[in-house]
């Protein structure tokens, strides 16, 4: 994947992140400070790995986001809805992640191609230029 594509979707899943994880309230004043700061923090995470086009980090940092935020519910930290907002938000977030790993996995699978396509054209090219060589003539 080229820098220009990978900022693009960087761009696009950090915006995503931000607009659904603050709508699921990992902000909100609801609930205690210290937990409302560890959920931030690991949002914080999840947003940095995609920044730095790092998707597969972003898949592990949602997944501990949503642990942390199961633990949260379990120790009674957060309310059955602010966990179920959490959860969702995670979720689409983890579309766009899944999605930005797959277009990567494309691109690279398509350069690896073309390096092939050009290096067999490359033989094809050398070997009509030098007819009989590389086929075990010696000179």
């Amino acid at each position: 994947m080229n820098n220009s594509m990978r900022r693009r979707l960087s761009s696009v899943v950090t915006a995503t992140i931000a607009a659904a994880l603050l709508l699921a309230g990992c902000a909100s004043p609801s609930y205690d400070t210290e937990t409302a700061g560890d959920l931030q923090a690991r949002v914080l995470a999840v947003t940095e790995a995609v920044g730095a086009g790092d998707f597969p980090t972003a898949g592990t940092r949602l997944a501990e986001l949503t642990a942390a935020a199961d633990t949260a519910l379990d120790q009674g930290q957060v309310s059955t809805e602010r966990h179920a907002s959490i959860l969702t938000a995670a979720a689409l977030v983890q579309k766009d992640v899944d999605a930005a790993i797959a277009t990567a996995a494309a691109a690279a699978e398509e350069a690896e191609k073309q390096r092939l396509e050009a290096e067999e054209e490359a033989r094809r090219d050398a070997e009509e230029d030098n007819p009989g060589k590389g086929k075990g003539d010696e000179d």
